[in-house]
């Protein structure tokens, strides 16, 4: 396990998670958030909201370092992997809360699944760049 490097990859892969909540939550799920207003907190700690990206950063990076190099070096290997971490995160957990909780409906879960897939591909990719920086090649 390297130590370094999965610090470098969870800085970066929070900080471009937290970047994506951002517009995400302030921009593009605005309705999808409304329409689910019963089961959301009224007053959500946005502070808890970024600690916790870090903390599915981390869970990113030990991944990414265990498993990574099985999808290519690079920022493309790195969404690759994404794209396969948000399917295994995001599809179980949407669908299950709409079968669960009242207020997800059945589209809102798709959407809020798509958009975690996204997510993750992208965080993916931002590992995949992070862990490649100040590695030298050989030859």
């Amino acid at each position: 396990m390297n130590v370094g490097r999965i610090v470098k990859v969870t800085l970066a892969a929070g900080i471009a998670y937290n970047i994506i909540d951002y517009i995400a939550i302030n921009f593009l799920l605005g309705g999808v958030f409304a329409s689910m207003q019963s089961i959301m907190n009224p007053t959500p700690s946005m502070t808890a909201n970024a600690i916790v990206n870090f903390g599915a950063g981390l869970i990113l990076a030990i991944a990414y370092d265990k498993v990574g190099t099985t999808f290519g070096a690079g920022p493309m290997g790195g969404l690759i992997f994404g794209l396969y971490a948000g399917l295994l995160a995001n599809v179980p957990i949407w669908i299950a809360l709409h079968v669960w909780l009242k207020d997800i409906s059945y589209g809102n879960a798709w959407i809020m699944t798509v958009y975690g897939v996204v997510a993750y591909a992208l965080m993916g990719a931002t590992a995949g760049f992070a862990a490649t920086l100040g590695e030298q090649k050989a030859g």
